[in-house]
């Protein structure tokens, strides 16, 4: 939980900042998202973030294998993928999470809806859990 809120916490700057400058496009938020990613998560490496009205694609690859480590990364993405639904005001696609091994083989798929993360508060455990629920029953291996 405390990689989720370092992750918003950092995007809430970065994006306060873009937005006192010029408005913020996908292209800048895609950057953003995958930098935050990568210096904010266990294991997660080589991000490939994609914003589009019609989805969002966060494919990225990992080395870590314990269950805790790989959740707190799920967390990660999620709470990415939140912060940009909450930040374009649901005016994005769903997201379609890919996770790669370090060798670039795709190990899984996740989803996540907008709508379940649109009123996203990371500091209420039980939307939390709620979510995780939802997404993991969206699991593919």
């Amino acid at each position: 939980m405390k990689t989720i809120f370092g992750i918003l916490g950092m995007l809430l700057l970065i994006a306060t900042i873009g937005m006192a400058t010029e408005e913020v496009d996908y292209n800048t938020m895609e950057m953003i998202s995958e930098s935050t990613l990568e210096d904010e998560s266990n294991g997660i490496y080589r991000v490939d973030v994609d914003i589009s009205s019609s989805k969002v694609l966060i494919d990225y690859r990992t080395d870590v294998y314990s269950e805790d480590e790989i959740v707190e990364d799920m967390g990660a993405v999620i709470g990415t993928y939140a912060y940009i639904v909450q930040y374009y005001n649901g005016d994005v696609g769903n997201l379609i999470a890919k996770i790669r091994a370090p060798n670039g083989e795709l190990v899984g798929t996740y989803t996540c809806k907008n709508k379940w993360v649109e009123d996203l508060d990371p500091n209420d455990q039980e939307m939390m859990v709620d979510i995780f629920i939802k997404v993991a029953e969206t699991i593919k291996a």
